[in-house]
């Protein structure tokens, strides 16, 4: 179909190389099917459906002011907190109605830095202080966590060990006249030969 398009149309006259095809297939006696008017017919493609254009939502914009005041507010918050954790006993500091409001005033003063941070830009400044404070809130939040998981205690098995480890004729009692240590010394010859031999 090509080359007899290319024959039938000046678009590819410029190209020889159909004209000469088709005429060495037509002396060869090959024919080329007949074509109504409505196969050349260019081929509809249906447009693609066109989607909603998805738009980023902007993000918030702060003005230098509601950036200082967030700012303060964060600090003033993580110095309570800070202040509320360190003075206190653990379990009262946990009970503590003020502690609990410190954390939840800590991690909403967290969002809103982070999407300080986020709006900065270029502003090299303002994103270094954003950060810086936004470590701050990070720390005494996890400082507030980890005094809420309670303290494991030694195991008992970690007691039994130490009482298996042989300690220097010194430092055990209960032993009437260290016959215990007599015994041992005597295996330590027979195992090992001399008495109080140390390796050079």
């Amino acid at each position: 179909m090509l080359i007899e398009a290319g024959e039938s149309t000046s678009e590819l006259r410029y190209l020889p190389v159909y004209e000469e095809t088709y005429k060495s297939l037509k002396s060869r006696g090959i024919r080329f099917p007949s074509r109504d008017n409505d196969s050349l017919v260019p081929i509809f493609t249906p447009p693609h459906s066109v989607s909603a254009p998805e738009y980023d939502i902007p993000l918030q914009s702060f003005t230098a002011e509601q950036i200082k005041e967030a700012f303060d507010v964060a600090r003033n918050s993580i110095e309570l907190l800070t202040t509320v954790l360190s003075s206190s006993p653990h379990q009262d500091a946990l009970q503590d109605g003020l502690a609990t409001t410190l954390v939840q005033q800590c991690c909403q003063s967290q969002r809103t830095v982070q999407r300080i941070i986020e709006t900065a830009g270029d502003n090299d400044a303002l994103l270094f202080e954003g950060l810086n404070v936004n470590d701050e809130i990070q720390k005494v939040l996890s400082k507030y966590e980890e005094l809420k998981t309670p303290s494991v205690p030694d195991s008992p098995i970690h007691a039994k060990e130490d009482a298996l480890i042989r300690k220097p004729a010194g430092q055990q009692g209960g032993t009437p006249e260290g016959s215990n240590d007599d015994l041992m010394d005597d295996l330590d010859e027979m195992i090992f030969g001399k008495k109080g031999r140390e390796c050079i």
